[in-house]
C-alpha cells in the first residue's frame, strides 16, 4: 500500500513539475543592444523579438502587458523579448531600417539571427501572430507587414532584402566590405537606409568620390516621411559632400504659434487662421510642402517657396467646422531646415 501511495505521489509531483516547466515564461529584457540580444539568443538557441516602443504610447504599454501576461507564457521558454525605447538615439536605426514610424512594432528573428517578420501594433491579431510564429505556425506572417515599401513588393521579398541590409550593417560596423549584400538588396528595396550604408561602406574602403556621389543621391529623397525618419542621415550626407558644412548655418523654421485653439464654433462655421513663419537660420529656407490633411482645412493663399534668412512669411488657412465635438487637426510643413517637418495643431470645439 505504501509503495502505491509513493508511486502515486511521485506521478503527481512529476505532472506538477512538467506543468510548471511548460509554464516557464520567456525571457524579457530592456534596452539590450542588437548584438547583445542576438548573441544571447544564438547561445540559447531561441527566437528573439525586438519590441520598438515609445514611453508616451498607450498601445506600447498594452503590448508590454500582454508580453508579460500572455505571450511569454504561451510560447514557453522558446524566445527572448527585448523592449527598446525608440526615442533614444542608439535605437533610431531600427525604424530607419524597417522604413516605418509605427509603434509598437515587433521585429521577430530566428535563433540564427534571421528576420522572419515585422508585426505592427498591439492588437489581439498582432500578439496572436507573435505567438504563432514562435510556436511554428507562420501562416499569419503575410498579413502583418504594413510598411512604407511598395505594395508591389511581396512581404517575403521585402524580408529577404531586409536580412541582406541587416547583414550589411553588421559587416560595416566591423569594417568589412558589404558591397554584395547592398547591391542585391537594393534591387528589391531602394530607400534611404541602405543608401546610407552604401555611403559608409565606400568611406570604409577609402572611396571618397563614390561616397560623395551616393550622398548626393541621398538628398534626392524629399517626401515628408523621408524627412521625419532620416533627417540625421541627410545632415550626415551633407557633411560627406562638404566636410566644412556647418549645421549652425542651416535654415530654421520658427512658427509663432504651433498650437492654435479656435474656441467654440457652430457646425459649418468658418474660421480664418493667420500664422507667422520665420526663417531664424542663416541660409534660405525652402518650403517643400504644406499638408493640411483633411477637407476641413484649406490654404487661402499660396506661400512663398523660399524665405530668406531672418525674413517672415504668413500662412493663411481656413477651418470649416464640418463635424461636431472636440476637433484636432494637423498641418505639416516640410522644409529644408534643421527640423525638416514642423507640425501645427488646429483645435476647435464644434457645437
Amino acid at each position: 500500500m505504501r509503495n502505491k501511495i509513493y508511486i502515486f505521489a511521485s506521478l503527481c509531483l512529476a505532472c506538477f513539475l512538467l506543468n510548471c516547466k511548460q509554464q516557464v515564461p520567456s525571457h524579457i529584457e530592456y534596452e539590450k543592444s542588437f548584438e547583445e540580444i542576438a548573441q544571447l539568443a544564438a547561445t540559447e538557441n531561441k527566437y528573439f523579438c525586438i519590441i520598438l516602443s515609445h514611453p508616451a504610447c498607450p498601445p506600447c504599454e498594452a503590448l508590454h502587458t500582454r508580453l508579460f501576461d500572455e505571450v511569454s507564457f504561451a510560447v514557453g521558454n522558446k524566445a527572448i523579448f527585448n523592449i527598446v525605447d525608440i526615442t533614444l538615439p542608439e535605437n533610431k536605426w531600427y525604424q530607419q531600417f524597417i522604413f516605418s514610424k509605427s509603434q509598437p512594432a515587433t521585429l521577430l528573428f530566428s535563433p540564427k539571427v534571421e528576420l522572419i517578420t515585422i508585426i505592427q501594433g498591439a492588437s489581439r491579431a498582432s500578439t496572436e501572430c507573435i505567438k504563432n510564429v514562435i510556436n511554428g505556425k507562420p501562416e499569419c506572417v503575410r498579413y502583418r507587414n504594413n510598411l512604407l515599401f511598395s505594395e508591389a513588393i511581396a512581404s517575403g521579398e521585402a524580408v529577404q532584402a531586409l536580412n541582406l541590409i541587416l547583414t550589411a550593417k553588421r559587416k560595416i560596423e566591423n569594417n568589412r566590405d558589404a558591397t554584395a549584400e547592398l547591391a542585391e538588396s537594393m534591387q528589391t528595396l531602394y530607400y534611404p537606409y541602405p543608401l546610407w550604408l552604401q555611403i559608409q561602406n565606400e568611406q570604409n574602403k577609402g572611396n571618397t568620390e563614390d561616397a560623395v556621389f551616393l550622398a548626393r543621391q541621398m538628398l534626392t529623397f524629399q517626401e515628408p516621411w523621408h524627412a521625419e525618419l532620416y533627417n540625421d542621415l541627410f545632415l550626415a550626407s551633407r557633411q560627406v559632400i562638404d566636410p566644412d558644412f556647418d549645421i549652425a548655418n542651416m535654415p530654421v523654421l520658427e512658427i509663432e504659434n504651433d498650437d492654435i485653439h479656435l474656441g467654440s464654433l457652430q457646425k459649418d462655421e468658418k474660421a480664418d487662421i493667420r500664422i507667422k513663419l520665420k526663417n531664424a537660420g542663416k541660409e534660405t529656407l525652402a518650403i517643400l510642402d504644406v499638408s493640411v490633411g483633411c477637407s476641413c482645412l484649406a490654404l487661402l493663399s499660396g506661400i512663398s517657396h523660399e524665405i530668406e534668412a531672418d525674413n517672415e512669411e504668413y500662412l493663411h488657412l481656413q477651418f470649416t467646422a464640418e463635424h461636431q465635438g472636440e476637433i484636432s487637426r494637423n498641418v505639416m510643413i516640410t522644409n529644408n531646415g534643421i527640423v525638416p517637418v514642423k507640425t501645427i495643431v488646429i483645435r476647435a470645439n464644434v457645437k
